[in-house]
């Protein structure tokens, strides 16, 4: 020891040599542990390694130091150094990828609040709203719809008086029509709500008067399951303004659920139409609706509701933010896609004019916004682009098969990454655009599929379709327009909706598919291919087709119908039918339905039997009404007796004329025919006025008669009133 400390040069030296290994493999090791399920015993091995390398260096540095032998204690040393350096350069690099990982599986999530007022209001601030009512969500569980305004409410002592909702639609339609001034909505409801119908300017007709931010822990995993066993991730789609996805609520608009089979690399992958007419599992007795609406409550309520559709688990999740879809394909330097059709679409911020992305038909390389475009368009923009770009047919189902493609593309891309900064730059893409609940343990573990991938490939130019199989699966079903109403919790916006139904049978054919991937269910159908070599062969898509089955029952309109139609409809159905009786003078109303209290067009299946429905319905009143401008009864009473006072009249004038004409029989035949002319005429136009006033009145009595009976008279409905259930 004294000789060591002696030599003070070589004695530095040895110090210095021991500080560069501990620290550089210390560090190393550290980084290299990060890395679970990878190769375990590998890594052990390394590290064990490295530490014999540090041991025999420091052994032949005091080995040198007894002998003098200086010149090799610098070279160990210098080796030292680069090995140092070496190591601890690889170190970072884990350290870095490490970071970016547990980046997209933070146990947090960011949610805001604002207090919206319509745009043309003049409250400009929380100050201004003293007396005005404030409209909330109901459900306690929403973070950003009621626990942070609660939050909101109690930091400025608001006082004001506070109206609860059921749902945000409501919440929005109230505010519009001006039925409350302030309402709480998630910050970016812009976009939440862009999809749908009547909201599509909301931006524009709203405003903001104030904000909240909280940062929410969040329990991010679902799943405990190996990504070395069958697993399931359901793809969400984030549209937000800004790249990050931190803070950012989905709006449901795309969704892909995909199974993966580690044990054969076979995938299965469904693309959900925004559309599809559902249970909602965070809705008053789980009502049907749009799924998209389900993101309005977050990913939770959007994972139950899909697994109770599919009756599968959902083991994770993966939220993709669209703008960041963007930065991630340019990273890659553009994704390899087919398109199908030449069209335009707007930008990744929404804007069309100069912004205006186009992209032509065939296979070739699109950029980020191309993608995204491609990505995003379900229908032509006839009012923005020519014709050129807009003589195609799209909808949702299209932009689902679309999404695949660049999904597949995007990975094919991913497999053959050979440059370093191309993979740190698409790294940090994904870590700002990408949020999970998989662990960063559970995303490590992908590695072992992906050398199982690299094993299978015999070059880096094979097709990622070719190494795992991909199983494209299609939801089937019809478009029907249903009234958003639930008479039995008093839910719904009572909007007419555009809805895809999905016929029941295609769901089971799905379900049934993931099932076998995800060997719950066995698969014990043998399959039979016949094909004609002049004929292209079509594989068969689960889940596509036609289905024999009945459709939603619709809630008929009864107004104008007799009450037997809607009296015999409740009958068979075991509803409750209340008939709200108003009185008409017209025997041509008698029986007709005037109003419904519930709207046609809704799902039968959300009636309430015991409410019933309630139909208002007139009802032929026999006894005189007194209407202006036509005769009544006493009327007609007057005209008879005055009738009859006529023809007694004209009676007691004939026997006059003829008492005078025999009192005038003396007198000289030229004045007795004179008189007797006389009183003829004067008879004969006496008897003629009388017979023309009879005629007259009778003939006037037919008419109001005939009027009363065939002419259809709008009558005001009285208000005398009976019910009858």
């Amino acid at each position: 020891m004294k000789k060591l400390v002696k030599d003070k040069f070589g004695f530095f030296l040895l110090i210095l040599n021991i500080i560069l290994f501990a620290l550089s493999i210390g560090y190393f090791s550290y980084s290299l542990l990060l890395l679970q399920r990878i190769e375990t015993l590998l890594r052990l091995c390394i590290i064990a390694f490295f530490v014999l390398i540090a041991i025999v260096c420091v052994v032949f540095i005091i080995k040198s130091i007894f002998k003098r032998k200086k010149l090799k204690i610098v070279f160990i040393t210098l080796f030292t150094l680069v090995f140092a350096l070496g190591i601890s350069f690889v170190a970072y690099n884990i350290n870095k990828i490490y970071s970016a990982i547990a980046n997209i599986t933070s146990n947090s999530q960011t949610y805001s609040s604002s207090l919206v007022v319509r745009a043309n209001s003049d409250i400009n601030s929380i100050d201004d709203i003293s007396d005005k009512k404030i409209g909330i969500l109901s459900d306690s569980e929403s973070v950003d719809g009621y626990q942070i305004p609660q939050e909101i409410i109690k930091d400025n002592n608001l006082t004001n008086e506070i109206v609860n909702y059921s749902n945000y639609l409501d919440l929005i339609n109230d505010l519009i029509d001006e039925k409350i001034d302030v309402i709480f909505l998630p910050t970016n409801y812009s976009i939440l709500f862009v999809n749908v119908d009547g909201f599509e300017k909301l931006g524009d007709t709203t405003k903001i008067i104030f904000t909240k931010d909280k940062n929410v822990k969040v329990q991010k995993t679902l799943s405990n399951k190996s990504l070395t066993e069958p697993f399931s991730v359901l793809l969400m789609g984030v549209d937000s303004e800004k790249e990050e996805i931190k803070g950012s609520s989905f709006n449901g608009d795309s969704l892909v659920l995909i199974t993966f089979n580690p044990k054969n690399l076979n995938a299965t992958i469904l693309s959900i139409p925004r559309d599809t007419y559902t249970s909602i599992s965070c809705f008053a007795g789980q009502r049907k609706n749009k799924i998209t609406h389900a993101a309005w409550y977050g990913e939770s309520c959007m994972i139950n509701t899909i697994e109770n559709m599919f009756d599968i688990s959902i083991d994770y999740y993966v939220k993709i933010n669209f703008s960041g879809v963007v930065n991630i394909v340019d990273a890659l330097g553009g994704v390899d896609v087919d398109v199908p059709y030449s069209f335009c679409e707007q930008n990744s911020k929404r804007m069309f004019g100069n912004s205006t992305v186009y992209v032509s038909k065939g296979f070739q390389t699109l950029n980020g916004e191309q993608a995204l475009a491609l990505s995003r368009n379900r229908h032509p923009w006839t009012q923005y682009c020519s014709r050129e770009w807009t003589n195609y047919n799209s909808s949702d189902f299209v932009r689902g098969q679309n999404q695949q493609k660049v999904i597949q593309a995007m990975a094919n891309k991913i497999k053959n990454i050979n440059s370093v900064d191309t993979f740190y730059s698409m790294l940090d893409s994904i870590s700002q655009s990408m949020e999970t609940n998989m662990s960063t343990e559970n995303i490590l573990s992908f590695y072992n599929i992906a050398k199982d991938m690299l094993i299978k490939s015999n070059n880096s130019s094979t097709e990622l379709s070719d190494l795992i199989g991909f199983e494209r699966l299609y939801l089937s079903g019809y478009d029907q327009t249903i009234v958003d109403y639930d008479s039995i919790n008093n839910t719904g916006s009572q909007l007419a909706l555009y809805n895809f139904v999905p016929y029941q049978g295609s769901i089971n054919d799905i379900s049934r598919a993931m099932k076998i991937n995800l060997g719950i269910m066995s698969d014990d159908i043998v399959k039979n291919y016949d094909f004609d070599v002049n004929n292209e062969y079509e594989e068969e898509v689960i889940g596509k087709g036609r289905y024999d089955e009945a459709g939603i029952a619709i809630l008929p309109s009864f107004v104008g119908k007799d009450v037997s139609n809607v009296s015999s409809y409740c009958s068979a159905r075991g509803i409750s039918l209340n008939i709200e009786k108003v009185s008409t003078i017209s025997s041509s109303f008698d029986g007709m339905v005037i109003t419904q209290s519930l709207p046609s067009g809704m799902d039968v299946a959300y009636v309430s039997k015991s409410k019933g429905l309630t139909v208002s319905v007139y009802e032929y009143n026999k006894k005189d009404e007194v209407i202006p401008g036509l005769p009544t009864d006493k009327d007609k009473k007057k005209d008879d007796d005055k009738k009859t006072n006529d023809d007694d009249s004209d009676t007691n004038n004939n026997s006059d004329d003829n008492s005078l004409n025999n009192n005038s029989s003396d007198n000289s035949n030229n004045n007795s025919n004179n008189n007797s002319s006389d009183n003829s005429n004067n008879n004969s136009n006496n008897n003629s006025n009388n017979n023309s006033n009879n005629n007259s009145n009778n003939n006037s009595g037919n008419d109001n008669s005939s009027g009363n009976d065939n002419n259809i008279i709008p009558d005001i409905p009285s208000d005398e009133k009976t019910t009858q259930e």
